[in-house]
């Protein structure tokens, strides 16, 4: 093994584990703020990267254009996901409800990643 795979190796750790420190923060973020767990987390992250992928290979826009439209992207799922799902579950309710809007928060990121795969 040369000393340039050895420097392409040590690169692409870094970047990986970069993205997990992102992904890592965002989760104590959200938590820490609400309390509660957005387990939509990873999947808003899943759609930036294939809508990116789509935008690039398969419609032939420009990376950087394409790379600005999918952080508007992600950034208005987030806020309607807020906004219907994790709000909503911030308030005072009895118990029975609390739990249900918690599902209904996993049920929206299982979703997104079922709809990613097909």
């Amino acid at each position: 093994m040369g000393l340039d795979q050895v420097l392409q190796t040590i690169l692409f750790c870094l970047v990986l584990g970069s993205y997990y420190t992102l992904i890592a923060s965002g989760f104590t973020l959200v938590f820490g703020i609400s309390r509660i767990f957005n387990f939509a987390h990873g999947e808003l992250y899943m759609f930036g990267g294939f809508f990116l992928y789509y935008l690039i290979g398969m419609w032939s826009v420009n990376y950087f254009v394409a790379l600005i439209v999918c952080g508007l992207a992600v950034g208005v799922m987030g806020v309607v996901l807020e906004r219907l799902f994790y709000r909503p579950g911030l308030r005072p309710s009895p118990g029975r409800y609390a739990c249900r809007r918690r599902s209904v928060c996993r049920g929206s990121a299982w979703r997104s990643s079922l709809a990613a795969l097909s």
